[in-house]
């Protein structure tokens, strides 16, 4: 299984003409969650934050559909929320910031679209966020109260 992965990836995901597409970006998403399940977290990581800055690239963060080399027509929105799911996930695990803490797949309206479950998944990803703004405000103040005591 190794070998099929690191000829994949060598192959396709290596290759920035063939990861311009939603093809891609999930084949390097495939990669980082068989990286991830192997155990090997921080290159799980890079291959997720190239992953988020291909999105980026093409503006799926934006909700352009960027071009499908199978015709298939994927959901912009859904597949921005995947990638950002992955990517707060592991940079949780290794302690690492987020590469995006736009919420675009949260909005009013792209929620109205979802299932119950899916609702769910896309909240508790911004919760994710939020959890992160109290943990740097914690911080913040207890590093002023640290000062105070030294002074």
């Amino acid at each position: 299984m190794f070998h099929a992965v690191t000829t994949a990836h060598d192959l396709v995901t290596s290759n920035d003409e063939l990861v311009a597409s939603l093809e891609g970006i999930e084949c390097i998403l495939l990669e980082a969650l068989f990286k991830n399940y192997t155990g090997d977290l921080r290159q799980s990581w890079l291959a997720a934050r190239r992953a988020v800055t291909i999105a980026q690239m093409l503006g799926l963060d934006r909700g352009i559909a960027p071009v499908s080399l199978s015709g298939f027509s994927i959901d912009p929105d859904d597949m921005w929320f995947r990638i950002v799911q992955f990517d707060r996930y592991i940079a949780l695990m290794l302690g690492l910031p987020q590469s995006s803490v736009q919420d675009t797949f949260a909005t009013h309206q792209s929620l109205e679209r979802c299932s119950p479950l899916e609702r769910m998944l896309r909240l508790c990803c911004v919760a994710c966020v939020i959890a992160g703004c109290f943990r740097r405000d914690a911080a913040s103040v207890l590093g002023i109260t640290e000062l105070d005591l030294v002074h």
